[in-house]
């Protein structure tokens, strides 16, 4: 025997999730279409005269436009105009957070592309104002720019997998920092390929007493990340262990994501001993 109430249910959901996804697909299929709610959003009620004056398009198309919008509950006739429902206005908000969200993808998928979703998420709005570097035009770009971030910061905290030399040297010479000014968490401190140069200046940093160094064999083993003076870092490493991307931002919310994960490898670190 069939139960009616849940063909009926389960059509309906069906007929939801199809509206979600067309509806999602209709603005994205014209520009006008967005501008059209947009400008009811803005100045509405209008009529269609203004309406398609607005939008620099014809009234026939415009017209159309407003039609279809109507048999999808986005906008409603009222006094010869028309104005912004309730829908159409979540509509076109949810519309264009998406944009947005995609442009902020787009613009730093060069990082986020070579980051497991796992050890990366703090959301989206943190990365607003981020920017990413790459050695794809300059091979040194990537630990240029590092440097130059902690060049003149007096605070610093960095977890990395292990320090190349020109932050191991940056890290042990200093700047004028005082006792625990700089806290550099490790996953080892025998990188791949080190050499006595290399051992004699991390003897140097863990002995330098403007800097605490732990190490973490547990830790991520190819993203970096750490803050310096209130600006958030993270790289990450391709899978030939060279340097891939640098995100850098000083959104509060990506540097309190950061402070939470150093926090987190400093809490499960191991003090190198002087």
């Amino acid at each position: 025997m069939v139960n009616h109430a849940w063909v009926l249910t389960d059509r309906l959901s069906t007929d939801n999730e199809r509206m979600a996804d067309s509806t999602f697909e209709y603005l994205a299929g014209s520009e006008l279409r967005p501008a059209v709610l947009a400008v009811l959003r803005a100045e509405g009620p209008l009529p269609l005269r203004e309406v398609a004056d607005r939008v620099s398009a014809s009234r026939r198309t415009v017209k159309r436009t407003l039609r279809a919008m109507e048999s999808r509950g986005w906008i409603r006739p009222t006094n010869g105009a028309y104005e912004l429902t309730a829908l159409g206005a979540t509509v076109l908000a949810a519309h264009e957070e998406f944009r947005e969200r995609s442009r902020i993808a787009r613009r730093l998928r060069p990082f986020l592309e070579r980051v497991p979703a796992s050890e990366f998420d703090p959301g989206i709005g943190a990365l607003a104002d981020a920017t990413v570097c790459t050695p794809d035009d300059d091979p040194t770009a990537f630990v240029d720019r590092l440097v130059e971030l902690r060049a003149g910061a007096t605070r610093v905290r960095e977890y990395t997998p292990f320090l190349m030399l020109d932050s191991l040297e940056q890290f042990s010479e200093g700047n004028g920092q005082s006792d625990g000014d700089v806290i550099v968490v490790v996953r080892t401190d025998t990188p791949p390929r080190s050499t006595p140069a290399y051992d004699e200046r991390f003897e140097a940093l863990v002995a330098a007493p403007h800097a605490e160094v732990y190490v973490d064999p547990d830790g991520p083993t190819n993203i970096a990340f750490g803050v310096a003076d209130g600006t958030a870092f993270l790289g990450v490493a391709d899978d030939d262990g060279m340097p891939g991307a640098l995100l850098v931002g000083d959104a509060p919310e990506l540097v309190s994501w950061v402070e939470r994960q150093f926090e987190d490898c400093l809490d499960a670190a191991e003090p190198l001993p002087e």
